[in-house]
């Protein structure tokens, strides 16, 4: 039934599509002549809650994109600190030229070492 005189199932598909089509063509327009009659009648009240109801629409993606790049500064922020820290615990303390790290005693890396591990 949905094969065509070819034999394929083309022309199905794109008649399958134009009642979709029509919906939201018939949809666009009745929203558009509402705001239109309303907006007529009380602007503010329509850009108003034209916008509340286009934050509430997209009010999961906000919180995506939050949660991302909030994600991302922690992931940064975590990355400097563990580089400061492996900097740090390579540079030493000074102390007499050793450096304690976890109950060993090390030698004291100097700054070029410190610098051509991070480059």
């Amino acid at each position: 039934m949905a094969l065509d005189v070819y034999r394929s199932y083309f022309f199905f598909c794109l008649s399958a599509k134009v009642p979709a089509l029509c919906l939201a063509v018939s949809s666009i327009s009745l929203m558009m002549f509402l705001l239109s009659v309303s907006y007529n009648a009380w602007p503010a009240a329509v850009l108003v809650m034209c916008f509340f109801a286009g934050v509430l629409l997209s009010l999961q993606y906000i919180v995506f994109g939050a949660e991302w790049v909030g994600r991302r500064v922690l992931g940064g922020m975590r990355a400097v600190a563990r580089g400061a820290l492996r900097c740090w615990e390579k540079l030493g303390q000074r102390t007499g030229g050793l450096v304690r790290s976890e109950g060993k005693e090390t030698k004291q890396a100097s700054t070029n070492e410190c610098v051509q591990v991070y480059q």
